[in-house]
């Protein structure tokens, strides 16, 4: 196995990722190590665009690769964009606006995700006060029982670049709305979507952006 590729969706809130980045690196662990892929959306604020992109060129140094969009991907098609700069075979997928509370041993998935490659397309993590949208187990081929949810999500967890691909690449529009676009054509697939099960959550929505209102891409200067 290869380092791990990280793909970053990021909308200049640099004090959000860098607390994302952080909490990354605290709990999130493998052996083979991580390659940072960042995809910076463009925004209509030039000024925080401007920090945005400042932080990012400061520490350019620990990214592998940085994207800065001349357009407005938004969440729908930031995720399309930046899995053209993906390399390995399992990815990571890190929003900037996350906190990572319980370790987790990215090997170990991956590990469980390849004996199950036929059909396991993602490995979704606990979100606090997320609810599984009906999970369902199922036997894979060796006799195990999967807990699985009939639902396609771009959020944090890890995935297998070839079933994304072929996810995202069905519709033929690079859109990557979860319900409309992505789960009909998991489905079609005849993929699943796996569970990670901890403790008790692997990650929250960052509390200071809950505290300031910073939902669906907005941030404190707006």
């Amino acid at each position: 196995m290869t380092e791990i590729d990280v793909a970053i969706s990021s909308c200049a809130r640099i004090d959000i990722l860098e607390n994302a980045i952080n909490t990354f690196f605290e709990h999130v662990k493998s052996k083979e190590g991580f390659r940072l892929v960042i995809c910076e959306d463009k925004v209509d604020d030039a000024k925080r665009q401007a920090i945005g992109k400042e932080w990012i060129e400061e520490h350019a140094d620990f990214f592998d690769t940085i994207i800065f969009s001349e357009k407005k991907l938004t969440y729908v098609y930031c995720f399309s964009e930046i899995l053209k700069y993906i390399k390995s075979d399992y990815f990571f997928r890190l929003e900037d606006d996350v906190v990572f509370y319980e370790k987790i041993d990215v090997d170990s998935i991956i590990e469980f995700m390849e004996e199950n490659k036929s059909m396991i397309s993602q490995a979704i993590f606990k979100r606090k006060l997320h609810k599984l949208r009906s999970p369902i187990t199922i036997t894979n081929n060796t006799g195990r029982k999967i807990e699985t949810v009939n639902f396609y999500s771009i959020a944090t967890g890890v995935f297998n670049l070839d079933w994304t691909k072929k996810i995202v690449g069905l519709s033929g529009t690079e859109e990557c709305h979860e319900s409309k676009v992505l789960t009909p054509s998991m489905r079609k697939l005849k993929a699943v979507s796996s569970i990670v099960y901890g403790k008790s959550m692997h990650y929250a929505l960052d509390c200071v952006g809950d505290q300031m209102g910073y939902k669906k891409g907005a941030w404190k200067n707006d």
